[in-house]
């Protein structure tokens, strides 16, 4: 036996918002358990430790050729990328979540960590530093 159950149009509408809420990746935060990093208005790095509450703000430079450049982070499309502003130029970095990981199990909290980041699709590979501002 079929059951009718009638909505009045508000019901409706928040049931299609809930819908879309859930179903919305937060793109302003990429989730390396048990890290969260998000971008700041500054266009530095805040990463929380969601096991410790801990949190560190890091800005972010990447090595070319003679110079660190500044990088100003805009986002993390996806939850596995980097979107960033170095030189004038926007740009998009996928990310290793699992290197990201592991540099932040070891280091976390350092002043200074200087990594070289890996792209696995491409195997171009960037000298990367990170120095807390907080």
């Amino acid at each position: 036996m079929k059951k009718i159950i009638k909505l009045t149009e508000s019901d409706l509408v928040n049931m299609i918002k809930r819908v879309i809420k859930e179903s919305e990746v937060d793109e302003a935060v990429m989730s390396v358990n048990p890290f969260n990093l998000a971008a700041t208005s500054k266009g530095n790095i805040q990463i929380t430790n969601t096991q410790t509450k801990k949190v560190h703000y890091y800005s972010m430079e990447a090595w070319k050729g003679v110079n660190w450049w500044d990088c100003e982070i805009i986002d993390f499309p996806e939850g596995s990328k980097i979107k960033l502003k170095a030189v004038g130029n926007y740009m998009t970095i996928p990310v290793d979540k699992t290197q990201i990981k592991n540099l932040l199990q070891s280091k976390f909290g350092q002043k200074e960590i200087t990594t070289t980041l890996k792209d696995d699709k491409t195997g171009k590979t960037q000298e990367v530093k990170f120095t807390r501002v907080d």
